[in-house]
């Protein structure tokens, strides 16, 4: 292999897995045994991992709370729930690769077109977790949606195509069947990024409870053994009454209304031009009583503003607004009934 094939193969995947440039992982194959490595990640760390004897991983969570790529971890061999993720996947409009992992199980990767807040599509794949029930076993890298000074680098995922596992058949991209891929190189340079733009119309048609199909059903709010009665008790992140507000409109109060969801919206991790879009359609399901106008376009880009400016801790349970549309069965009510007794 010359070196101009190694530097065109380093570019392509250097283009494609890019993370923290001053930290990475590395992992001994002979003694299984992972650690980090505080030092810039060069080319030669990479060379090493795919010409070399020496595979990285990378820290996918930057300094800014960004991230390029996220990855599924699936650590059991099973293929059923990889496929079944994969689906569900493609169905929200999201490209996903699936690789063998260097042990037992799978990684899948989906890759974005620039850097995007890793809060919003660990949103979304949380939630295509929680839908199959694996949100509680199945592992989402980053593993955080920002750094603090508990979590200054995060996690690093151990990437593909390590040569010391590649002649093993591990650590390989596989196709949708989950079979190896022949030509690796050829297959990296073929794959398809999400744009930012399609994380926020995923969130925003999940948030408001605003999609029609089944494919595009709303997380749950309730713990793992309480089973929703009907779907206007789920939610992306959303408290019912939240959600019922969005689906139904109001007929008084639309200003504090809209505060309240703007709030609600925000806290879901929804960036303030997509509230602006989810509200915008929820004003027209508006129907004031005693001859009142609907909120207006500026009125509701005013409340946003307001309820962007600041972080609040409260979801405004006890504003007579939200308590309108308050379900007996949402999880807030319920620890505020438990901490009474």
């Amino acid at each position: 292999m010359t070196i101009a094939n190694e530097q065109v193969k380093l570019d392509v995947f250097k283009s494609l897995f890019s993370g923290r440039k001053d930290v990475y992982g590395r992992h001994d194959p002979g003694t299984k045994k992972s650690w980090q490595e505080k030092a810039s990640v060069t080319d030669n760390v990479f060379l090493q991992h795919l010409f070399g004897k020496r595979p990285c991983g990378i820290y996918l969570l930057k300094e800014n709370n960004t991230c390029s790529a996220v990855t599924v971890d699936f650590d059991k061999p099973d293929k059923m729930p990889v496929i079944e993720s994969l689906k569900r996947s493609n169905e929200l409009g999201l490209f996903a690769y699936p690789e063998i992992s260097k042990s037992k199980g799978w990684h899948v990767w989906i890759f974005f077109d620039a850097e995007v807040q890793a809060a919003k599509p660990r949103k979304i794949v949380r939630h295509i977790l929680r839908e199959m029930g694996l949100d509680k076993i199945v592992e989402v890298f980053p593993k955080q949606d920002y750094l603090n000074n508990d979590k200054f680098y995060g996690n690093f995922i151990n990437l593909p195509l390590a040569n010391v596992y590649v002649a093993k058949g591990r650590a390989v991209f596989v196709d949708q069947d989950l079979q190896p891929i022949l030509d690796q190189w050829q297959f990296l340079e073929q794959i398809k990024r999400v744009p930012g733009s399609v994380l926020d119309s995923i969130i925003i048609r999940l948030a408001g409870n605003l999609a029609e199909s089944s494919s595009l059903t709303p997380e749950t709010n309730f713990p793992p053994d309480s089973k929703p009665k009907d779907s206007t008790r789920k939610t992306f992140g959303l408290l019912p009454c939240a959600v019922r507000m969005l689906k139904e409109g109001v007929t008084e109060n639309q200003r504090i209304s809209a505060f309240r969801l703007a709030v609600n919206l925000k806290k879901t991790g929804l960036p303030m031009n997509s509230a602006v879009s989810v509200l915008m359609e929820w004003r027209k399901k508006n129907r004031p009583a005693n001859g009142k106008r609907i909120i207006t376009p500026e009125e509701i880009n005013e409340k946003i503003r307001a309820a962007y400016a600041r972080q609040y801790a409260g979801c405004g349970c006890n504003d007579e607004v939200m308590q309108r549309y308050c379900d007996e069965d949402c999880v807030l009510k319920r620890n505020m009934r438990t901490r009474k007794i």
